[in-house]
């Protein structure tokens, strides 16, 4: 959340308007304050893209066909056995393993940010986030559903901690 929202709001704000903070520092936030809605075209773009590339990879599986293709190339002689077994890394197409969490949390909660920074700045950024929220609650459960094994069952135990992450990248 901090690399990607607040690196680059922050780097293209500073670079637009650097030589007039350096001449007044005073007027630093004010500044900020004025070209930060600019940045809003920028996280449009990526929260759609985001949106139509990322799921949709997701949903296809590409990432599992590649590595079934790979496994083909290296072992295509192989018994059943061992082509359900993880080699180099890398498992069948149909045992997709459990589901990372930590990657796909990171993620998601960078789009809740950029909602809620730039809903007052910058509203436009609203209907990219709300399409991204509706076509991935579609997609996870899917996923969640039919696809990835379930690893472990918290209860409700993990939400404290993700909204803790929620309220640190605001």
């Amino acid at each position: 959340v901090l690399n990607v929202f607040l690196v680059t709001s922050v780097a293209g704000s500073v670079f637009d308007t650097l030589a007039i903070i350096i001449e007044t520092p005073e007027s630093a936030f004010e500044m900020l304050g004025n070209s930060l809605p600019r940045m809003s075209s920028f996280f449009v773009s990526f929260v759609t893209i985001k949106t139509f590339t990322g799921l949709g990879v997701e949903v296809s599986r590409v990432v599992s066909i590649f590595q079934t293709a790979v496994l083909l190339i290296f072992y295509p002689n192989s018994t059943l056995r061992a082509q359900r077994s993880t080699r180099i890394g890398m498992r069948a197409i149909d045992d997709p393993g459990w589901f990372n969490y930590h990657k796909i949390l990171a993620q998601d909660m960078l789009v809740v940010v950029i909602s809620v920074v730039f809903a007052v700045v910058a509203p436009i950024v609203l209907i990219p986030c709300a399409v991204f929220c509706f076509l991935s609650r579609i997609v996870w459960t899917h996923q969640f559903l039919y696809v990835y094994e379930s690893a472990f069952e918290t209860g409700g135990l993990f939400w404290p901690k993700i909204f803790r992450r929620f309220v640190f990248g605001l």
